[in-house]
């Protein structure tokens, strides 16, 4: 059961309950000015920096980066008036973000009225349904304005997609017609309250009751679901203290008995991997695997000998992967592995035993793969969701405006048309879809694709990269980062 609980106070609250459990929470401020649009004076350009300091009414002037993809105006000139949005709030020293690539919000969309593009949300992955909808956003947007369409919009009549997007831009052509006029800086368009936004989001995707200790709130929310008014004790009787303190604590325990120890720093937040309480049961490598394995969120069964392994597979063979030591007490890995076969478990084999013998026995058993320890973690991961796709068990799908990259089925296709692709290209791609709007360097790339430190020459991806810019027609998509690597941009 999903719960939107409103708690009205000295320190308001929204909470996202599910089964009672704190989802997700937000904290409203007055003043808030996330997403407000605004009329500012240009203070300040600095060329080196292609970006310009703008007066918005605020304590510190807004940073505008004038070179935005999407907007395709020109750069002001100092003093001149210019109609902005509030990307990022001012914090500390460094005043609010700003864009001029203005988007209003709605339920099933996001209107760009600076852009003509139309593009769907990630989180809907299925070709035709992407495709459909792109179809109808062009066919709404008439090239008057681009739209992308949110995940509630996957269900959505197309009357209602309409009325929204006409909306929403008759809220833009009020923002436009009033600028001319309007003080300079002033406000030209208020953001959503976060009650508004939260709204806006889980209204599409159910919400099963709403609790509230302010009358307001309900009468708002009538209609949405059933609504409860508890005038006293609200965040006790839901326990909602205890579960942000335990969300907020600086050690999180683990099933297992480890910890992650979280750090924000300026620059970074820093996780820490613990062992803490978990000791193991047999070598320190077997207890650092399985707690990296919980961490990147596998459930792990783990057994020490291979006799009770063999015991509980004749009970339950539900598993989607089995890291097999070779040296295993009891019954050893290579008597094991038929049975791992027989229940159609992949396997990779992690061993002392590295010599090019007991490889060829484990790879002709049926292993998938055979690391030989000491093995390094993150090469291990890779090669686990190798495995994983290979056998079907894992699927990742990635989507760059009118591309779908399915990493599983091996499959890169542009509106739902397939693209064919060399396997090494596709594999850089998927790197790079993987990491959007990041640098990633050369080597980055190269052990990521082959799941180890790659000895050859670095240089190769500079040959994939500019295939992929000709056969995508990703040329400005695909930056060449300076001395430090690629970067797919989407903005």
């Amino acid at each position: 059961m999903r719960t939107l609980l409103v708690h009205q106070g000295e320190k308001p609250l929204i909470g996202i309950l599910e089964d009672g459990q704190l989802a997700e929470v937000f904290f409203p401020q007055e003043g808030d000015t996330a997403e407000a649009v605004l009329l500012g004076r240009v203070e300040r350009i600095v060329p080196g920096m292609k970006a310009a300091f703008v007066d918005i009414g605020q304590e510190k002037n807004g940073f505008l980066p004038l070179e935005e993809k999407n907007t395709g105006l020109s750069y002001p000139k100092t003093g001149d008036a210019v109609i902005v949005q509030i990307r990022k709030e001012a914090q500390g020293v460094k005043g609010a973000f700003l864009t001029r690539d203005i988007s209003l919000c709605g339920e099933t969309m996001l209107l760009t009225p600076m852009s003509r593009m139309v593009g769907v949300s990630s989180k809907i992955t299925e070709d035709g349904k992407r495709k459909a909808l792109k179809e109808t956003g062009r066919a709404i947007a008439q090239e008057r304005f681009g739209l992308v369409m949110r995940t509630a919009a996957e269900n959505a009549p197309e009357e209602e997609l309409a009325a929204e997007a006409e909306r929403l831009f008759q809220q833009w052509e009020q923002i436009r017609r009033a600028a001319p006029t309007a003080h300079v800086p002033s406000v030209l368009m208020q953001p959503r309250s976060t009650l508004e936004a939260v709204l806006d989001d889980y209204r599409p995707r159910g919400i099963d009751q709403i609790v509230t200790d302010d009358p307001a709130v309900a009468e708002k929310a009538a209609g949405i679901a059933p609504v409860q008014v508890i005038p006293e004790n609200l965040l006790t009787i839901y326990k909602i203290e205890s579960q942000l303190k335990k969300a907020q604590e600086r050690r999180v325990w683990l099933s297992s008995g480890g910890t992650l120890v979280i750090d924000p720093c300026e620059a970074m937040t820093v996780i820490d991997v613990n062992t803490a309480k978990f000791t193991g049961k047999r070598e320190l490598e077997d207890t650092v695997l399985r707690l990296n394995l919980e961490c990147a969120d596998y459930t792990v069964t783990a057994f020490d000998n291979g006799l009770a392994a063999w015991n509980a597979l004749a009970a339950d063979h539900d598993y989607d992967l089995a890291l097999l030591d070779m040296m295993l007490p009891g019954v050893d890995g290579f008597t094991l592995l038929p049975k791992l076969q027989e229940y159609g478990i992949p396997v990779i084999c992690l061993t002392a035993m590295n010599d090019a013998q007991h490889e060829v026995q484990g790879l002709r058993g049926g292993a998938e793969d055979y690391i030989a320890k000491p093995f390094d973690m993150l090469a291990l991961m890779v090669r686990m969701e190798k495995v994983l796709r290979r056998s079907g068990k894992f699927r990742e799908v990635y989507h760059f405006r009118d591309l779908t990259l399915d990493n599983g089925n091996r499959r890169i296709s542009r509106n739902g048309e397939e693209i064919p692709l060399p396997p090494l290209e596709f594999d850089v791609l998927a790197v790079l879809m993987k990491n959007k709007n990041r640098t990633v360097s050369r080597e980055r790339i190269l052990n990521e694709i082959w799941g180890q430190d790659y000895f050859g020459d670095i240089r190769t991806v500079d040959v994939r990269i500019a295939n992929l810019r000709k056969k995508l027609n990703l040329s400005e998509e695909i930056r060449t980062i300076s001395k430090a690597g690629y970067r797919l941009e989407e903005r």
